[in-house]
C-alpha cells in the first residue's frame, strides 16, 4: 500500500481517495470479524464449527438457513 503512495500519488485528493478505500476496507473487516465472532460463540468458541457453518451457509444457500445449519451442527451441551 505505502508503494502505491510513492509511485501514484501526486495530490492530496489522491492520498485522500486511498485512505477513503482503506477505512472502507478495515470497516469492512471489523463487520466480519464482529459476524464470525457471533457465530463463534453461538458453536462454544469452536472455529472449526463456524468455519463448517460459513461453507454449509455459502453452499447451500436458499436450501438451508442459519437456524437449519445451527440445528445440524449443535454442540452438545
Amino acid at each position: 500500500m505505502l508503494k502505491r503512495f510513492k509511485d501514484h500519488t501526486k495530490t492530496v485528493a489522491e492520498v485522500k481517495e486511498i485512505l477513503m478505500e482503506m477505512e472502507a476496507l478495515t470497516n469492512e473487516l471489523l463487520i466480519l470479524n464482529s459476524k464470525d465472532n457471533v457465530m463463534t460463540s453461538k458453536y462454544k468458541g469452536e472455529l472449526a464449527y463456524m468455519r463448517v457453518h460459513k461453507r454449509l451457509s455459502t453452499s447451500y444457500s436458499g436450501k438451508l438457513n442459519d437456524i437449519e445449519i445451527f440445528k445440524i451442527m449443535r454442540v452438545d451441551n
